[in-house]
């Protein structure tokens, strides 16, 4: 496993993407800080020094990613004791606040997984905007942990999920956050969409079932929305 260390760089992903044709091995490129984060639909990823900002790059043809890269990131925390939720497709939720995030991108034959987690950082750290809504590892265990190390724990965890992927649907829907509540999904085209969350399929897509009763497979969606 080839790693990249940086103390400070634009974006982890963006370096991956620019870079993707000189990655002949299975690679992680790892920041201590970003200046220019970013999460699905080129929103705005904050990233201040004391977060985990990981870009893992291989080359494989697994057709339940989606699936595997949330939950590897919440059965590595698991490890050091922070028990957390994937809000789906693509958050990690801890007692109803992010804590991070995963976004992966397809270029040619190779997968960029790209991974936010706040480690250790505290909430004033972040913009006051956030606040309300976002936790951290040293927030909730009070000590800092070596944010590398979990890292490559991710990752590690990420590639022995693919290998025993038996059950990755029902490891998955025990930890979503959501089912079996209403929620309203905003899909790309700004279509509103309400149900109740039943779970997901085997290719990581939403289940919803709508007032009729019907089932309505959701393949992605800009935003979901629980109720308080």
């Amino acid at each position: 496993m080839n790693i990249i260390r940086f103390e400070r760089i634009n974006s982890t992903q963006d370096y991956a993407k620019e870079h993707i044709s000189s990655f002949t091995e299975p690679t992680i490129i790892i920041a201590k800080e970003q200046t220019e984060g970013k999460g699905r639909y080129g929103r705005r990823f904050l990233s201040p020094e004391g977060g985990l900002y990981l870009s893992f790059i291989i080359e494989l043809d697994f057709p339940s990613l989606n699936i595997v890269a949330p939950l590897g990131i919440a059965e590595s925390l698991s490890r050091i004791g922070i028990e957390t939720k994937i809000l789906w497709p693509n958050d990690i939720i801890y007692k109803g606040k992010k804590i991070g995030g995963v976004i992966i991108e397809r270029i040619d034959k190779k997968i960029i997984i790209g991974i936010g987690i706040n480690c250790n950082n505290r909430i004033d750290d972040f913009d006051e905007y956030l606040r309300e809504n976002i936790t951290t590892i040293y927030e909730i265990k009070k000590e800092k942990i070596d944010i590398e190390e979990l890292g490559i724990s991710i990752v590690e965890q990420i590639l022995y999920l693919m290998k025993d992927y038996e059950f990755l649907k029902d490891l998955y829907e025990r930890r979503m956050e959501g089912i079996g509540k209403k929620v309203k999904i905003i899909k790309d085209d700004g279509e509103e969409i309400k149900g109740i969350i039943k779970g997901i399929n085997e290719n990581g897509e939403l289940i919803l079932r709508n007032n009729d009763n019907k089932s309505i497979v959701v393949i992605s969606a800009k935003k979901l929305i629980l109720p308080d």
